[in-house]
């Protein structure tokens, strides 16, 4: 077996317009066999500032606290933040039915992602326990069986509520934290859109569509609004596909723009330009 941290594909992009149908739900990021262990924030930043222009923002790694836990952040140098993006779940298992004992990702899609955009009004946000060892993170259910509980969802709000003070701001989640961000949106009126990467939008569908053990999850309220979506789906993701996207659909009544990507659920996305 070969393990790499951190492995790119140069993908472009594919088709738009259309839905792919069909994929495997893998509960979590599983890593069996591999002794590879996730960089730092501060090693990522640097590899990437070395790959990048001399405009490459200013960006700053942080910890803040939102409902009493600790979450690590990456903050550019300019205010006020105009674009949020949410990590996914990265390690929650190590193999099916043995939780990681450090969820923090080898291939921090959603990082990545902002760091490319060369746009300093941006803020990324970890996952919980994600790069910071609070004392909570005893408790590997928090990024396992309560990931997608209304605790997780309240953490976030607060932070975003707090980040954003009340400007307009767009939410950018990867796989779970696509969720996350579809969640904060429909409670925060100054979210003005979403875009999700290989975004697990309904986590208790694709369990269920796949025969795995569900878990507790959340439902969507009712959104009072047309929250813009923009769904980027990998053609080749076997962990979370467009077939996600008619259940959130139904359960929402939102409408989902869909652009395909020639990438899997973590390959593939570091061409990805945002408008």
């Amino acid at each position: 077996m070969v393990c790499t941290a951190r492995r790119r594909l140069r993908n472009g992009l594919w088709r738009s317009g259309h839905l792919v149908v069909g994929t495997v739900f893998i509960f979590g990021v599983m890593i069996s066999g591999c002794g590879a262990r996730p960089a730092s924030l501060e090693a990522i930043l640097d590899e990437e500032s070395g790959m990048l222009s001399d405009n490459y923002p200013d960006w700053k790694i942080d910890t803040v606290v939102a409902k009493g836990r600790q979450l690590a952040v990456v903050r550019g140098d300019q205010q006020p933040v105009r674009r949020i993006y949410i990590e996914g779940d990265g390690r929650a298992f190590f193999s099916r039915g043995q939780p990681s004992g450090d969820p923090t990702p080898l291939n921090p899609v959603a990082l990545d992602v902002m760091l490319k955009q060369g746009d300093g009004a941006a803020l990324y946000v970890a996952r919980p326990c994600q790069w910071v060892r609070g004392p909570e993170c005893s408790d590997t259910t928090l990024w396992t069986d309560k990931r997608f509980t209304l605790r997780v969802i309240e953490q976030y709000e607060e932070l975003i509520q707090r980040e954003a003070n009340g400007s307009p701001v767009e939410l950018v989640g990867y796989s779970g934290g696509a969720w996350v961000a579809l969640q904060v949106a429909a409670r925060l009126p100054n979210v003005t859109r979403v875009t999700t990467i290989a975004g697990n939008l309904m986590p208790d569908w694709v369990n269920r569509e796949h025969r795995v053990t569900e878990i507790p999850v959340m439902p969507y309220p009712r959104f009072t609004r047309d929250v813009p979506v923009t769904a980027y789906i990998g053609v080749e993701d076997k962990i979370v596909g467009s077939g996600v996207i008619p259940a959130f659909q139904a359960a929402t009544g939102l409408q989902v723009e869909v652009i395909e990507i020639l990438a899997t659920h973590g390959e593939g996305w570091d061409i990805l330009q945002l408008p």
